[in-house]
C-alpha cells in the first residue's frame, strides 16, 4: 500500500489522534496552572483576652447621632452646608423659601406704621377738643354756649381717648403679629443645635420637606472628637461585665486595626435586641443592655456608623 493510499485510508483517524493528544496535553500542562498564591491583605480580628465578653460595636459621635429636622414644613431653597463640614452650635444648615412670611412681614410692618400714623393724628384731635373743652368751661351756659354745644364737646374728649385706646391697642397687636412672623420666618431657617460633623445631607434645593416622622430628617450630625462605639451586651453576659476592665475594637476585616476603649456609661434599660445600625425595626428574642465607650487615641479610619468587633475582659469565663 503506497503512503498516499495509506492517508487517504487513516488520514482522519490519524488527525484525530493527534487532535486527542494536544487537547490532553493542553489539559495537563497550560491548561491547568497553579493556583495563585492567597492575596490576603490582613487578618481577621481575633479576641486579645482569654475571658472575654463579645459583641457588635456601632462607631457614633459622642452626641449620639443627632436627627436635625424642620420645625415649619415648606421648599428647601437653600442648603448652606455639604457632608463633612464641621460646624458650630447655630450654624445656618438649610433655609425653607421664605417669600411668603416676608410679604406678610412687610404688609404687617406697613399696618403698624399706618396705626402709628393715627394714633399720632388722634392725640392731636384729643388735643383740639380738650382746648375746647376747657374754654367752654369758661363761658356762660346758655347765653355764649349752649348746653347741647358743651356736652358735645366733652363727648368729642370722650370719642378722642376713646380712639387712641383703640388704636393703641391695634398697634400692639400689630406689633406681636410682627413678632411672631418673624419667628416663623427664623424657624425657616434650621440652625445646628451643637458643635459637630455633618454626617448626611437627606434634602436637595426645591424639594418638600416636613416635620413628620414619615420622611427622613433632613439632616443628620454629631460630634466625632472624639468617637464614641456603642455595644450590646446580651442579658446572659451582663452579670459578668465590670466597667474598670480594659476592652478593645476591631476592625472587623483587619485585626491589625485596634482601638482601646475607655468606659463613658452603661444604660441601664434592658431592651430587645435591635439592629445597631438603625436600617430595621426587626427585634429578636433576646434581651440587651448598652454601653457606650470612648475611642482613645488615634482613630484612623473609624467613621460613623461603623461596626467594629468589641471584646471586653472579664474574670470569669461562663
Amino acid at each position: 500500500m503506497s503512503f498516499s493510499t495509506f492517508l487517504k485510508t487513516h488520514g482522519l483517524t490519524l488527525l484525530g489522534g493527534a487532535g486527542l493528544l494536544l487537547t490532553v496535553g493542553f489539559t495537563l500542562t497550560w491548561g491547568d496552572p497553579k493556583a495563585p498564591p492567597p492575596n490576603q491583605l490582613a487578618l481577621p480580628a481575633e479576641a486579645p483576652f482569654d475571658h472575654k465578653i463579645s459583641g457588635a460595636g456601632y462607631v457614633e459621635g459622642n452626641t449620639k447621632n443627632t436627627d436635625v429636622s424642620t420645625f415649619s414644613n415648606g421648599i428647601v431653597d437653600r442648603i448652606l452646608v455639604k457632608e463633612g463640614d464641621y460646624v458650630k452650635k447655630g450654624t445656618p444648615l438649610f433655609v425653607l423659601d421664605e417669600e411668603v412670611l416676608k410679604a406678610e412681614l412687610a404688609q404687617q410692618q406697613e399696618a403698624a406704621r399706618v396705626t402709628k400714623q393715627k394714633i399720632a393724628q388722634a392725640y392731636v384731635d384729643l388735643a383740639d377738643y380738650e382746648d375746647q373743652l376747657k374754654r367752654g368751661k369758661g363761658l356762660d351756659k346758655g347765653f355764649s354756649i349752649t348746653e347741647q354745644d358743651y356736652q358735645k364737646r366733652r363727648f368729642n374728649v370722650a370719642r378722642a381717648k376713646a380712639q387712641i385706646a383703640y388704636d393703641e391697642a391695634s398697634y400692639a397687636k400689630a406689633l406681636a403679629d410682627i413678632a411672631l412672623t418673624k419667628v416663623n420666618l427664623d424657624q425657616l431657617t434650621v440652625k445646628a443645635p451643637q458643635d459637630g460633623i455633618i454626617l448626611k445631607i437627606n434634602i436637595v434645593k426645591g424639594e418638600f420637606v416636613a416635620n413628620s416622622l414619615n420622611q427622613p430628617v433632613p439632616v443628620k450630625m454629631g460630634n466625632t472628637d472624639p468617637f464614641h462605639v456603642r455595644v450590646q451586651i446580651d442579658e446572659t453576659d451582663v452579670w459578668r461585665f465590670q466597667k474598670d476592665m480594659p476592652a478593645v475594637a476591631i476592625h472587623k476585616s483587619n485585626g491589625n486595626l485596634k482601638y482601646q476603649l475607655s468606659f463613658v456609661r452603661l444604660e441601664p434599660y434592658m431592651q430587645s435586641k435591635r439592629d445597631l445600625r438603625g436600617d430595621s425595626a426587626e427585634t429578636v428574642d433576646t434581651r440587651v443592655v448598652e454601653v457606650v465607650y470612648r475611642v482613645v487615641g488615634e482613630a484612623k479610619h473609624l467613621y460613623v456608623g461603623q461596626q467594629l468587633d468589641v471584646y471586653i475582659k472579664t474574670t470569669t469565663s461562663s
